[in-house]
């Protein structure tokens, strides 16, 4: 019939056939199931956040579409009084607060420039919250560090290992 080694061989492929076909027929009952459907899918979104006091902010994505209570944005795009614009190649949003994800961008309306990789911004608050690194760019100054809180309405920053290459002009 064989050798030793090709009826091991043999028995080891006739075993591995029959596991994979029990596996590949087992009913699995109690296994739940979450159901991920879009309730709402969204192309050009726009949305205007206004209070009393007239217009706080302005969302605008190319796609956006919820699934179970998040939004998930494509190429979400905020702008404000405060800052010209922050943006990145997609986001999530619940509860007034976008995390930013992939190449996020800050204008601010004083010519300040900011990146990061992930950011998040509450809408009520107006702050921007960056929990790894950062850089800042204002003219021909440069700050890198990591975990930076900054309040668009106070204009007050708070960071950690904050390093920073400033040029001094000379008075006249």
């Amino acid at each position: 019939m064989g050798s030793r080694v090709e009826k091991v061989l043999l028995g080891s492929i006739v075993i591995v056939a029959l596991l994979a076909y029990f596996l590949a027929n087992k009913q699995f009952e109690n296994t739940a199931v979450a159901k991920n459907e879009k309730s709402i899918e969204l192309n050009s979104l726009i949305e205007y956040d206004i209070n009393q006091s007239g217009l706080i902010s302005i969302l605008i994505a190319n796609k956006a579409y919820e699934i179970n209570e998040i939004w998930y944005l494509a190429k979400p795009f905020v702008t404000t009084k405060e800052i010209e614009y922050l943006k990145a190649k997609r986001a999530l949003a619940k509860n007034g607060i976008i995390e930013f994800l992939d190449d996020v961008r800050v204008l601010h309306r004083d010519g300040k420039r900011y990146a990061s990789d992930k950011s998040f911004y509450n809408i009520r608050t107006k702050k921007i919250i960056t929990p790894g690194e950062f850089v800042i760019k204002n003219f021909s100054h440069i700050m890198q560090g990591v975990s930076m809180e900054y309040d668009t309405v106070t204009e007050t920053t708070k960071a950690k290992n904050v390093k920073g290459v400033f040029t001094i002009k000379k008075a006249k």
